[in-house]
């Protein structure tokens, strides 16, 4: 009797592993041809379908792209080889520029920020993407005349050993292939993506070099003008900064040139998200560079008084990071209370008119 029990319980078991193996089996068979079908509508001529096929099952949004891309090149492979051969010669034709330019954001802290300037660049061609679709295609042959310089800008700075010629040529580049492929329409409105890639281009060597020792001067002048104030005993001589203990150098890392070339960059993509009239992104624009320099300033000020009470260490290491963060911080809030100043001074304005 007991080994008839334990088949029976052995039998059971085998029974409940069978049937939770069909159980499996079924839904992975549910499953292959649920995605299956979803392959199948992709791929459909009839896009509008397979849209509203995707809507439907919730699909995520990578999905439905890659769904969208490939009907289109399935519909217009002419489109799809065209891509393909002009995404290849700009590689062929800029590689060694993009190389030496990730390289040198990479190496300059100063630079750092370029990584995020294409990357903006292109937020902001998606952002658009439904007005572009709607533009007619119009092309223009003025955008041939615009490769062509640019092939000759890139062909000049390489020859001359130029970095900024062939940099610039890129962007040069892009705009004629725009005009050349879609039109002016397109290109009016690429237009301010297009430049906005200027700010990943880092300055050539001699125009910094010839920034950042008038701005070493100046930020010391700010910055002893502001300890005059407090009455701590100070003797500034260039660019040092003598206390009773140490003497603060003023160096070109505190120029506040690294600083003021990102705070450019973030002006002007925030004029242009935040403003509608010219006037004010340009206003926003023309009050970095004082507000940079004068913050820089502040930054000086605060490491030399903080120095007086704490001790040379304070001139590196986690204190000298945390002014820089301070001080930057406080620039972004000067450029929003100038741009909330405009604003009210405009709202005044047509009230009283």
């Amino acid at each position: 009797m007991q080994n008839f029990a334990n088949r029976r319980v052995s039998s059971r078991k085998n029974g409940d592993k069978r049937l939770a193996m069909r159980r499996k089996l079924r839904l992975d068979a549910w499953v292959f041809w649920h995605f299956n079908c979803i392959f199948i509508q992709s791929m459909a001529p009839e896009p509008d379908v397979a849209v509203l096929a995707s809507d439907r099952m919730n699909l995520p949004l990578p999905r439905r792209m890659f769904r969208r891309c490939a009907d289109f090149c399935l519909r217009q492979p002419e489109t799809l080889v065209w891509s393909a051969l002009i995404t290849g010669t700009l590689l062929l034709l800029y590689f060694p520029v993009l190389v030496r330019l990730v390289g040198q954001w990479r190496e300059h802290e100063s630079y750092a920020y370029g990584f995020l300037v294409p990357v903006f660049s292109a937020w902001l061609v998606w952002r658009r993407r439904h007005r572009l679709l709607a533009l007619p295609l119009q092309p223009a042959n003025i955008g041939l005349a615009w490769m062509l310089g640019a092939v000759a800008l890139l062909l000049l700075g390489s020859l001359g050993a130029e970095l900024l010629m062939t940099r610039w040529s890129l962007v040069a580049m892009l705009a004629g292939l725009i005009l050349f492929l879609f039109g002016r329409a397109w290109e009016r409105q690429l237009r301010f993506p297009l430049l906005f890639l200027l700010f990943m281009f880092p300055l050539p060597a001699v125009i910094y070099y010839q920034i950042t020792f008038p701005l070493q001067v100046f930020a010391s002048r700010f910055g002893v003008w502001l300890l005059d104030w407090t009455s701590l005993p100070v003797l500034r001589q260039g660019n040092l900064i003598s206390l009773p203990h140490f003497t603060l150098d003023v160096v070109a890392a505190c120029s506040g040139l690294r600083s003021l070339l990102s705070l450019f960059a973030l002006a002007a993509a925030y004029g242009y998200l935040a403003e509608t009239r010219l006037w004010r992104r340009l206003a926003l624009l023309a009050a970095t560079p004082p507000l940079a320099i004068a913050a820089n300033g502040a930054r000086i000020a605060l490491t030399a008084a903080l120095a007086f009470q704490l001790g040379p260490a304070v001139e590196h290491g986690v204190w000298h990071m945390l002014t820089g963060l301070f001080v930057f911080l406080l620039t972004i809030f000067g450029l929003l209370a100038l741009h909330f100043c405009l604003r009210l001074m405009s709202f005044n304005r047509r009230r009283y008119a």
